[in-house]
Order: structure tokens, then C-alpha cells, then sequence
């Protein structure tokens, strides 16, 4: 193996990898999706079927603040993970087109053709990785959303048992 493969089998593996996390913070914003729905399902069985006494606060009563809460953190946690899961420009290089005529042009030897398309696929990486991390950013506050939901539904039972 000479320099030239060893560097476009380093570029595709890495491709692969960065494919891979984007596969997996997708996977975990479905989930959270899920749970935030089935988490907001629990409180509402809860608050239409044991919430007849509420501690009062003023005119608004515990349990419908909690209920706000919960619903607030449902929303971010599903809007944060729809962010997720919209569908962003993802590059990938060199386009087929390009790779086509490259190929085909009997001027370029083989070891330009494998090093001009590891250079492409590691421009596409640098791209992709700009992608990812907003991704993961989104799915860190997704994450917070849901553990908010899981507080507010935590606040929601404790307000049931002790009144």
C-alpha cells in the first residue's frame, strides 16, 4: 500500500465514522421524541384523573403550573429534536460527475485520481463536521428539554401524593 491509498483509506474511514455519529444523534432525537410524547401522555392520564385537590396558589393552582412546565419542556424537547432531524445540506465529494471524468481522462495518473479524491472526501468531512456539531448541540438541549419534563412530571406526582 503506498501513501496515496493509506491516505484515501484514512479519508473514507473517517467518512464513515462521521457517517455513523450522524446516524446515531438522529436515532437518539427519535427516541427523545418518543419518550418526551409518552412522558407528556403520563401527565395527563395523571392530571385528568388525580388532580381534583391541588394546593392553591393564589388563582392558579400547583399542578396547572407543573402542567405548563410540562407541557413548555415538551415542546422544546420535540421542536429541538425535529431541528435535528430536518434535513440539512450533508456533503459528500467529489460529486460522481467529477469522479466520472477524472477517471475516465487518461492524463491523471492513479495516484493523483486516489489523492484528489481523498482530498475531496476530506473537504466534505470539514464541511460535515460544522453539521454535526449543531447537531449535537441541539440534541444536548433536547436532552435538558426532556430531563425538565421528567422534573415537571416528578413535580406533578409529588403535588398528587401530598395533598
Amino acid at each position: 500500500m503506498d501513501r496515496y491509498e493509506l491516505y484515501y483509506n484514512y479519508a473514507h474511514s473517517q467518512i464513515q465514522e462521521q457517517d455513523n455519529r450522524k446516524q446515531s444523534i438522529e436515532v437518539k432525537a427519535r427516541g427523545f421524541i418518543t419518550l418526551s410524547i409518552a412522558l407528556l401522555g403520563v401527565a395527563g392520564l395523571i392530571a385528568a384523573n388525580f388532580t381534583s385537590t391541588t394546593l392553591m396558589m393564589g388563582e392558579v393552582s400547583f399542578s396547572s403550573l407543573t402542567m405548563g412546565l410540562m407541557l413548555a419542556s415538551f415542546i422544546w424537547a420535540v421542536a429541538s429534536s425535529f431541528r435535528i432531524l430536518s434535513v440539512d445540506e450533508w456533503y459528500i465529494s467529489p460529486p460522481l460527475e467529477r469522479l466520472q471524468a477524472h477517471v475516465q481522462n487518461p492524463g491523471y495518473s492513479d495516484e493523483y485520481l486516489v489523492e484528489w479524491t481523498a482530498d475531496r472526501m476530506v473537504q466534505a468531512y470539514i464541511l460535515n463536521e460544522g453539521i454535526l456539531m449543531d447537531k449535537s448541540g441541539k440534541l444536548r438541549w433536547a436532552l435538558i428539554a426532556l430531563s425538565m419534563q421528567g422534573a415537571a412530571l416528578g413535580l406533578l406526582i409529588l403535588t398528587i401524593v401530598w395533598t
